[in-house]
């Protein structure tokens, strides 16, 4: 049995909440790119590193 989200250490500290407005940064700069849905784009970061790049540097 995988014990890897009994070690994760997003609950520690400040971790969550770190991880939570990281995440929510990256869905507004998502939602910011015009094209496709919301969906789609996230699928679309997460294969294409050029597009990646694109959205992250706005």
């Amino acid at each position: 049995m995988s014990r890897g989200k009994d070690e994760s250490r997003v609950r520690k500290d400040h971790s969550a909440r770190n991880l939570a407005m990281i995440r929510r940064a990256v869905l507004n700069m998502l939602r910011r790119e015009p094209s496709n849905s919301l969906k789609r784009k996230r699928l679309k970061a997460l294969m294409n590193p050029t597009y990646r790049q694109a959205v992250l540097a706005g």
